[in-house]
């Protein structure tokens, strides 16, 4: 029996936007919000601007005006702080979202914090997660690094900006968690909290290959079957079985690839042309070499079917298609 979703910790997604505003971020946190629906945890996503229709049905969505990145009263405060100062008005909007990110992160078990505790686009959002953390208020937050400010990165030369809120975002936290979208981005998130850069664990965006590719399931079940998304080199015949289409150099050149070091698919698939009276014969010997080229799994005749689809098995034009 699986684990029920009122065991499994409560998980508040936080960023400046969220869907249907158009980003990369607000793209991965929705795919992060559905994946942990769909893997059965209760989850919020918290935002200043976005829409539960762009989400999907089981996530929550809290909206906090004064978070977003765009809030005009936080835009009439960036002169300031760029020059150094500290906003009359900063306070009290630190205040007011610490006191609307408190009514929606006291249930939640477990904050993931997109870009916010590393860019300076609404540094009243920063200061308010490290004092709701002080207080308490949060139990865990992992700290996201899609991009990291400028201004507090000497490698982009950029002005420099010092003291508070800027510092906020050169702090590290032994109670944060801290994740890093490439190898890059924690090379220079380490730099700015000046830490090991082992500290920072990298997870890279994923990406849904079927979604992408606007594969249907035939077209996903495809990919997954032959093994495509894992190889370097993928040769796709769009043929019939028939001698005239020269299949065994086919088969001799995936051989040399292979030996060469390169992971590779030989795909063909069309079924054996029925107008050729030897065709049985002849698609034996292309196995027969198959074999002595140790190509069993690297050439596959997409006749010969899958464990959802046994033989004979043939691929229409829209399937084809899909595999181009």
């Amino acid at each position: 029996m699986g684990t029920s979703s009122r065991f499994r910790p409560r998980i508040a997604l936080l960023h400046y936007t969220a869907p249907p505003i158009i980003g990369g971020v607000e793209r991965v946190i929705a795919e992060h919000a559905r994946l942990f629906a769909q893997a059965g945890y209760p989850v919020t996503m918290i935002a200043g601007r976005g829409g539960m229709d762009a989400l999907p049905p089981q996530v929550e969505m809290a909206s906090i005006p004064e978070i977003d990145s765009k809030y005009a009263p936080y835009l009439a405060m960036e002169d300031t702080l760029k020059a150094g100062g500290m906003p009359s008005k900063f306070p009290a909007l630190q205040s007011r979202i610490e006191e609307a990110l408190s009514r929606v992160l006291a249930s939640m078990d477990v904050l993931i914090a997109h870009n916010v505790m590393t860019t300076h686009f609404n540094l009243a959002l920063t200061a308010a997660v490290h004092n709701l953390m002080d207080r308490r208020v949060i139990r865990r937050t992992i700290v996201w690094c899609h991009d990291i400010s400028r201004h507090v990165n000497p490698a982009s030369g950029a002005a420099q900006f010092l003291g508070f809120p800027w510092d906020l975002l050169r702090r590290r936290r032994p109670d944060f968690t801290y994740a890093a979208v490439s190898i890059q981005r924690q090379r220079l998130l380490a730099n700015v909290l000046k830490c090991p850069p082992g500290e920072i664990q990298v997870v890279s965006n994923g990406v849904d290959s079927a979604q992408l590719l606007g594969l249907s399931e035939l077209g996903e079940h495809l990919v997954k079957e032959f093994g495509l998304s894992s190889a370097d080199l993928i040769i796709l015949m769009p043929v019939r079985i028939t001698r005239a289409k020269h299949i065994e150099f086919a088969l001799h050149v995936a051989a040399a690839l292979k030996r060469s070091g390169v992971c590779l698919r030989l795909v063909v698939t069309g079924p054996p042309d029925p107008h050729v009276p030897d065709i049985r014969a002849y698609f034996a010997e292309l196995k027969e070499l198959r074999t002595s080229l140790s190509l069993a799994e690297e050439a596959i005749f997409a006749y010969d079917g899958t464990g959802k689809y046994p033989a004979p098995f043939i691929l229409d034009a829209t399937a084809v298609a899909q595999l181009l």
